[in-house]
């Protein structure tokens, strides 16, 4: 018990994030911003007169169904907006954390990680049940949120086991 509790003060003023997480974050994290960026400059032209989003084969109509629903904007702020600033700051603290090992920064990382992953869940639960009808890009965003969520979670119960 007391060999576990130093191990635990150990990692904590270490920070240590393993390799094989650091990148599982930063490549879904990369995904998720590509994706939340491409949403956001369609978003932004279809403000200026453009067209609604293309969607990927087999899904015709059902992405500018979910982006155009009342549930695609928070306090006014389309989603791919707050997808793309969610990406973008994962991915900043994601690189502090691999210079930096702040522990203060791991914490924030992590609930952020979480937060998106509640977020992403009650998405894909309105377009499911509500909306009935899937936006892939809708799903790829819950997808990187999913794995990040899985990472940190496996992450946290390997530490666990030891």
């Amino acid at each position: 018990m007391l060999t576990q509790f130093k191990q635990f003060i150990a990692d904590v003023r270490e920070a240590r994030i393993p390799s094989w997480l650091f990148w599982l974050i930063v490549i879904s994290a990369s995904i998720g911003f590509l994706d939340a960026g491409y949403l956001s400059i369609q978003h932004a032209m279809s403000g200026l007169g453009g067209g609604g989003v293309n969607c990927v084969v087999g899904a015709s109509g059902s992405c500018n169904i979910v982006l155009d629903s009342i549930y695609a904007r928070v306090a006014g702020i389309p989603l791919a907006y707050i997808g793309l600033l969610y990406y973008t700051t994962i991915l900043v603290l994601i690189v502090h954390m691999r210079f930096k090992r702040n522990v203060h920064v791991w914490w924030v990382l992590r609930g952020i990680i979480v937060c998106g992953f509640i977020a992403s869940v009650y998405f894909v639960y309105l377009q499911l049940v509500v909306l009935r009808t899937i936006c892939p890009y809708c799903m790829l965003s819950a997808l990187a949120s999913a794995t990040m969520f899985a990472g940190v979670v496996s992450h946290h119960m390997k530490k666990q086991l030891k």
